[in-house]
């Protein structure tokens, strides 16, 4: 599955040079994650993935009953000036209830020219088994594609 942008969010009212800060968003079953790309001319994001772990820290809760989240992701620029991204993600259950959500941390830092970078949110608190029951995430990346 492929997005190019303009994928959805432009909206007659923005500004001309805010066109090209369009959000694309992409909804899609969990098991296809390894197949999803947004692609523009400036910015690739793909490699998106999702596990469950556990941290041998202190600040974990006690209840046994509560893990983990990771979602991550990669974005290549491809252009040969920074460029900005934030990926917002929402995970669903098969009746599309919402189980968890994330901003992927450092999506506002500019990716360096030709360069790629990892994202992820790895400190979502949910229960056990939430990766298994998460069955659609929907992905909103918004930047200088």
């Amino acid at each position: 599955m492929i997005a190019q942008q303009p994928t959805i969010g432009h909206s007659k009212s923005l500004p001309s040079q805010d066109v090209e800060q369009m959000q694309n968003l992409i909804e899609a079953k969990t098991a296809d994650l390894d197949e999803i790309a947004i692609k523009g001319d400036r910015l690739v994001v793909n490699n998106f993935s999702i596990r469950e772990w556990v941290r041998d820290r202190d600040d974990m809760p006690e209840d046994k009953a509560l893990i983990l989240l990771e979602f991550s992701c990669s974005i290549k620029n491809k252009s040969d000036q920074p460029r900005r991204v934030s990926i917002i993600v929402v995970g669903f259950d098969e009746k599309k209830s919402p189980l968890w959500a994330a901003h992927l941390r450092g999506g506002l830092r500019a990716i360096s020219a030709h360069s790629t970078a990892t994202l992820n949110e790895y400190d979502i608190v949910v229960p056990v088994g939430t990766k298994d029951n998460t069955a659609i995430v929907r992905i909103s990346a918004f930047g200088d594609f």
